[in-house]
C-alpha cells in the first residue's frame, strides 16, 4: 500500500550545498597559496578535481545517506483511526529511496494521563496478516500495518496486543503508549495517544510525539 502523506524531501538540496561547500572550501585554499606563496597557483580544474575526489573518496558513505529508509509512523487517515477486522491499527510508511530491512515496532511502557504507569513490560508489536515482528518495508511510499488494538465488542477492557497483550479499563482515562520504531540502525520514538470511549468502537489513537501535553487534562 502507498501512503500520500509525504514529508518534504530535502537531500538533493544538502547534497548541492555540501558540494558548493567543498569547491569555496578550494577555492579559499588556492586563494591563500596564491596570495602568500607566489609561485603556488592553484587552478579551477585543480579545485574540481579537488571536489571530485573527495566525493569519490566519500561515496559510499554518500550513497548510503542517499539511499537510507525514512520510515513515518502514522495512526489515523482522513476518516479517523485506522480500524480494519476487528483492529485499530498503526502503519509505518517508508519514504525513503532504499528498503528499510528489519523493521519492527516496539512498546516501551504505557502511562495514563495522570502521569501514572499503568505498564512497563516492553514488547513487540505485529505487523497485521502475518503476525511477524519483524518486516521488510519497500522504497517510494510503501505502507505497512501494524496491529495496535484488538476490538472486543462487549468487553470492559481495552485489548493492546503484540507479542504478549496489555489490557486497560475501558470508559475512563486516556492513555500514552511510547513507541520505538527500529530498522537497520535506525531507531524513532513515538508516543501514541489512545482516545478512550464508552464502547470498543470509539476508541481511537493519534500520534502526539510533536506536541506539547497536559497528561492532566
Amino acid at each position: 500500500m502507498v501512503s500520500t502523506n509525504k514529508p518534504k524531501d530535502y537531500d538533493l538540496l544538502i547534497l548541492i550545498i555540501c558540494s558548493f561547500m567543498i569547491i569555496i572550501t578550494w577555492y579559499f585554499i588556492g586563494f591563500f597559496l596564491y596570495t602568500f606563496e607566489q609561485e603556488i597557483v592553484i587552478s579551477l580544474s585543480t579545485i574540481i578535481l579537488g571536489t571530485i575526489s573527495a566525493l569519490a573518496a566519500l561515496q559510499n558513505e554518500i550513497r548510503s545517506w542517499w539511499y537510507r529508509p525514512k520510515l513515518v509512523l502514522e495512526c489515523r487517515d482522513e476518516e479517523g483511526s485506522y480500524k480494519v477486522g476487528g483492529y485499530i491499527r498503526i502503519s509505518l510508511t517508508n519514504f525513503g529511496r532504499g528498503v528499510a530491512k528489519d523493521c519492527y515496532v516496539k512498546m516501551i511502557n504505557i502511562i495514563d494521563s495522570k502521569r501514572k504507569e499503568i505498564s512497563r513490560d516492553s514488547m513487540k508489536m505485529r505487523w497485521e496478516s502475518d503476525h511477524l515482528e519483524n518486516r521488510e518495508i519497500g522504497a517510494g511510499g510503501t505502507r505497512e500495518f501494524l496491529d495496535f488494538i484488538l476490538i472486543s465488542e462487549g468487553k470492559d477492557k481495552i485489548h493492546v496486543i503484540g507479542k504478549g497483550f496489555r489490557l486497560l479499563d475501558l470508559g475512563g482515562l486516556d492513555y500514552f503508549v511510547n513507541l520505538s520504531v527500529h530498522s537497520q540502525n535506525q531507531i524513532q520514538k513515538h508516543l501514541v495517544k489512545i482516545h478512550n470511549g464508552k464502547s470498543q468502537n470509539d476508541l481511537k489513537l493519534s500520534d502526539v510525539t510533536d506536541k506539547k501535553l497536559n497528561l492532566n487534562n
